[in-house]
């Protein structure tokens, strides 16, 4: 399984947050992501599975807002992340971001 390393990790954000900034696009969501991957590797430690994994999938579930104007109105979100993490060379954080929304199949054409 090919996952973002640590460094992967800072590089990816810290390119999220300047292509929102320049885009006038809000960064709440890195925030929230951050809080995500942080109770998903608390519960995944109650629950014996995969701390680490749970982290990276909390982390960049929510990728995709990095390319929406309007949080609200950025209903492909899990499409983006999906694309966006595929062309990154992360297929499983990509198949993970397209899951935690439902994607119908006339927005999947899209």
């Amino acid at each position: 399984m090919n996952l973002p390393t640590k460094s992967d990790i800072e590089e990816i954000f810290a390119m999220a947050e300047k292509t929102c900034l320049e885009n006038n696009i809000g960064i709440a969501w890195i925030k929230h992501s951050q809080y995500v991957a942080n109770i998903s590797k608390i519960l995944a430690h109650h629950l014996s599975l995969d701390e680490n994994l749970a982290y990276i999938f909390g982390l960049f579930h929510d990728i995709g807002r990095m390319f929406s104007k309007n949080i609200n109105a950025s209903v492909n979100h899990g499409l983006d992340g999906y694309r966006y993490m595929q062309n990154l060379g992360f297929p499983e954080v990509a198949r993970y971001c397209i899951t935690h929304e439902f994607l119908s199949k006339e927005r999947l054409s899209k």
